[in-house]
């Protein structure tokens, strides 16, 4: 099976969330410059968060490119991004490896929770030293997502699959631990 167009979009969403880290990047550079602004510090925070925010969008298209074309079941329901980011750190005999390693679930989570607290309140209630952490983390996190997806991509071009895809409408085909 030829998965070159999923590769391609993989890469395409790596890329732009690349884009994205190096955005923040910069903020995190201007933001030291105006930490004594009030006013200027609350608006370099809330670009950190959108951008933020972008990064874990941009890990749930990918993921659901995969979940869509490989594994055949996407999870629904109010937690199915976490869901899907546990669905991808588990392989799936006969179609998949692992798309991503322990650590890598456990910072796109942390990321995810980061995610529905800025979803859910207003922009003067970010925790602004939450978000300069997960900033400051969101280099080193991106690698580890970037690796981990290029290597997925590597293994699944050597490991035989099946060829037909099963349908899962209730249940996930996988059991995370």
């Amino acid at each position: 099976m030829d998965y070159q167009d999923l590769f391609n979009k993989s890469q395409n969403e790596l890329e732009t969330i690349g884009e994205i880290v190096t955005k923040v990047n910069k903020f995190l550079d201007v933001l030291a410059a105006y930490h004594e602004d009030e006013d200027s510090f609350d608006m370099m925070v809330a670009g950190i968060s959108v951008n933020l925010y972008a990064v874990c969008m941009g890990a749930e298209r990918l993921f659901s490119n995969i979940a869509n074309d490989i594994d055949g079941y996407m999870p629904t329901g109010v937690q199915w991004q976490q869901k899907l980011f546990e669905q991808m750190s588990v392989a799936i005999a006969g179609k998949r490896p692992r798309v991503i390693r322990p650590d890598t679930l456990s910072f796109l989570l942390e990321l995810r929770s980061y995610k529905i607290s800025v979803r859910g309140g207003s922009g003067q209630d970010l925790d602004e030293q939450r978000i300069i952490a997960m900033a400051l983390r969101l280099p080193e996190g991106y690698e580890a997502f970037r690796t981990d997806c290029l290597a997925f991509h590597q293994a699944l071009n050597k490991q035989p699959l099946q060829q037909t895809l099963t349908v899962y409408p209730s249940s996930p085909p996988y059991a995370a631990t």
